[in-house]
């Protein structure tokens, strides 16, 4: 060891620096780039506020070939961050870190920065600028000046408006491998998702695959024990699902090219019963057009109904912003809300956002919540809660959509129009109610949403 120091010496080698070398280049010669996240705040630790940016995060760098390798829940300390941030740094090849960069006195994230690599803070020129001319801010004791306070070693990376094509108002604030985006949701979601390609994009990807299965993990244990062996090269993940209707467990499987990973999936497959698994399509929203063009290609009898429904509501909307889709979280809502993206799609290339009326006179039950949230993401679609029924929440609805003409419902006769939605005219205050599902029976229903594995509301399944 005497000699190893002797040899760094000579030529002017730290041992600590030249670990920290061998450590950059194990991660630059391994497959992929690996990240490591740190979520500050004490309202996170505190359950005050839930944290959705981890996920967010993760997802955009797995879309980038990046490996999140740990995830960690800081408080609001200079010391905790500087000595987490000192840790991931000399471990991955990127750190992220999101929260604590506001003007109050809990946000202490560029302190924390600071003191991990021992850049002293001073006022940036370029952020000084923008928190006068674009926050607002006046005078150097305003608690906002500490938006400009950062690392004096510290660079900035602006990113882009999707919509407008435009720069952002505030930057990434970046030292080292460390990169720093706000804790605002909306404002993380703009930033990270505007830069992530640019600071973290590579050529190597992620590819993977899924299995859905109609079993408990105790049948196909031992074969995916079997195959994990081998294929040591690929990553197998198995997730039981307790509560979806389609199936009851996911395999994940996963490596550098598709063909490891087909072959890997197709030596899994051969090792359990064909009989547990499912034909479903994790991702129905894709392709969208095809998928329903394929779906009415393998019916015969009820072909016309299907198809006739969705040239009504394609007649229907040749203006989006004229229709709203009555959303109730029953299954024909479900039914009516892909109609319309379908419909949507085959008249604009790219659609239009959806407007979904939800009215619900009791607060929504968690599973209603839930599966509005889900819906709301899966279409991109704008949700608009009311408290009574269209008949008596029809001057508030014509005064948040005033182009309103069609709301769009899923009964399927003239008795679920009376006893679902209790409604005695096709018209109300000028706005015309529709119902593409007339004359549909429950199989039809059913055959739709299964065939196209569409997501339910769980309390809605029936046998």
């Amino acid at each position: 060891m005497q000699s190893l120091r002797a040899f760094y010496d000579i030529f002017g080698i730290n041992v600590k620096n030249y670990l920290k070398i061998i450590r950059r280049l194990n991660s630059t010669f391994s497959n992929h780039q690996t990240a490591g996240i740190l979520i500050i705040g004490d309202e996170i630790l505190k359950a005050q506020v839930k944290d959705t940016n981890s996920y967010f995060i993760s997802n955009l760098l797995y879309k980038c070939g990046v490996k999140v390798k740990k995830i960690s829940v800081l408080s609001d300390d200079v010391d905790e961050i500087a000595n987490e941030i000192r840790n991931f740094s000399r471990k991955y090849t990127h750190v992220i870190t999101s929260g604590g960069i506001g003007p109050t006195h809990d946000d202490v994230t560029f302190e924390g920065l600071g003191k991990a690599f021992e850049s002293p803070l001073h006022y940036h020129p370029i952020l000084v600028d923008i928190v006068k001319n674009k926050f607002g801010v006046e005078g150097a004791s305003s608690p906002g000046y500490k938006l400009a306070y950062i690392p004096k070693e510290a660079s900035l990376h602006f990113g882009i408006n999707q919509e407008t094509g435009r720069p952002l108002a505030y930057p990434c604030i970046t030292l080292k491998n460390v990169f720093v985006f706000p804790g605002s949701p909306n404002f993380l979601r703009g930033s990270f998702g505007s830069l992530c390609n640019k600071l973290f994009g590579t050529n190597k990807n992620f590819v993977t695959t899924q299995v859905f299965l109609n079993a408990r993990e105790e049948v196909f244990a031992d074969a995916l024990t079997s195959v994990s062996k081998e294929f040591p090269l690929v990553n197998f993940g198995s997730y039981p699902e307790f509560i979806h209707s389609y199936y009851r467990a996911r395999i994940t499987i996963e490596s550098d090219t598709e063909a490891m990973t087909q072959k890997a999936k197709d030596r899994f497959c051969s090792l359990i019963p064909t009989n547990i698994l499912i034909d479903y399509d994790n991702s129905p929203m894709e392709n969208s057009i095809m998928k329903y063009e394929r779906f009415l290609n393998k019916q015969k009898e009820r072909r016309n109904y299907f198809e006739n429904s969705l040239r009504h509501i394609e007649y229907i909307y040749q203006d989006t912003n004229n229709v709203g889709i009555y959303f109730d979280s029953n299954v024909e809502s479900t039914v009516i809300l892909h109609l319309a993206f379908v419909a949507n799609k085959r008249i604009l290339k790219n659609g239009n956002k959806l407007q979904i009326l939800c009215f619900q006179k009791e607060t929504l039950s968690p599973a209603d919540e839930d599966f509005l949230n889900q819906i709301m993401e899966t279409y991109n679609a704008d949700i608009m809660l009311f408290k009574e029924t269209p008949q008596n929440d029809i001057e508030i609805l014509k005064w948040k959509i005033p182009n309103l003409k069609f709301i769009l419902m899923g009964a399927k006769s003239e008795v679920e129009k009376r006893e679902i939605y209790n409604l005695k005219d096709d018209v109300l205050n000028g706005i015309k109610i529709e119902y593409p599902l007339m004359d549909w029976t429950d199989t039809d229903v059913w055959t739709f949403v299964r065939c196209l594995s569409l997501a339910h509301c769980p309390i809605y399944e029936k046998s």
